[in-house]
C-alpha cells in the first residue's frame, strides 16, 4: 500500500512539473532541447563583438552569448560579425541605425557597423544571411534597449531596437537555427526579455 501511494505522489509530481505553466522545469526543458536541437543541425558558427562606451572593443562572444553590458547604462557604439561556414556559402551583412546618422549602409562579414571614438550610440539593428545560408538557417537578434530592456526576437533581416526615441542598445544576443526552427524561446541562455516586441519606432 505504501509502494502504491508513493508511486502515485510520484507520477502526480511528475505530471505537475510537466503541466504547471511558466514553471522554471518547463523553460529549463524548452531551452535545453532547444540547444540540442541546434547542437544536432551543424548550423554554421556566428562571432560578433560590440564597441562600448568608455572600453572600447570587447571580447568577441559566440552564438547565444550576451555581447554588452545590462545594468550599468553604457551604450554600444559598434559591431563586427564574422561567420564560419564551408563550401563558400557566401555569409552575412548587417546594418545599424546609429545617433543623428540614422541607417548606415550594409556591412559584411567582418566590417565594422556603426562609429567608434565618435560618442554615437547605436539604436536599432538588422541582421540576415546572404546566398545559401539564406536559404538553410535563420539568424535571430535581440537588443537590451535603454528603459526598455530585453527585447523580443527579431530574424532575418528585421529590425531590432528603437528609432526616434533617442534609446541606445545596451547588449545584444544572436542565435543561429535551421530554417525549420521557430523563433527561440522567450528565456534563452539566462536572458529573459521583457518585451514582445522586438522594434518600437516613432
Amino acid at each position: 500500500m505504501k509502494k502504491e501511494i508513493i508511486r502515485y505522489t510520484i507520477c502526480a509530481a511528475v505530471i505537475l512539473l510537466l503541466t504547471l505553466p511558466g514553471s522554471l522545469f518547463l523553460k529549463n526543458a524548452k531551452e535545453n532541447l532547444y540547444h540540442w536541437r541546434i547542437d544536432m543541425a551543424g548550423v554554421p558558427e556566428i562571432s560578433y563583438r560590440i564597441y562600448m562606451e568608455d572600453t572600447g572593443w570587447q571580447d568577441w562572444k559566440k552564438a547565444g552569448e550576451i555581447a554588452g553590458v545590462v545594468g550599468q547604462g553604457k551604450r554600444t557604439e559598434a559591431i563586427e560579425l564574422k561567420i564560419d561556414h564551408a563550401a563558400n556559402m557566401e555569409g552575412i551583412k548587417y546594418r545599424v541605425h546609429v545617433q543623428d546618422l540614422g541607417w548606415q549602409g550594409w556591412k559584411k562579414t567582418g566590417e565594422t557597423a556603426g562609429t567608434t571614438g565618435r560618442s554615437l550610440r547605436m539604436e536599432a539593428i538588422e541582421i540576415e544571411f546572404t546566398g545559401e545560408l539564406a536559404e538553410k538557417y535563420n539568424i535571430y537578434y535581440k537588443v537590451h534597449a535603454q528603459d526598455k530592456g530585453w527585447m523580443g526576437w527579431a530574424g532575418n533581416g528585421e529590425t531590432a531596437g528603437t528609432t526616434g526615441m533617442e534609446k541606445q542598445i545596451e547588449a545584444i544576443q544572436m542565435v543561429c537555427t535551421p530554417k525549420s526552427m521557430k523563433t527561440p524561446p522567450e528565456s534563452y541562455n539566462s536572458v529573459t526579455q521583457n518585451e514582445i516586441n522586438p522594434y518600437i519606432g516613432q
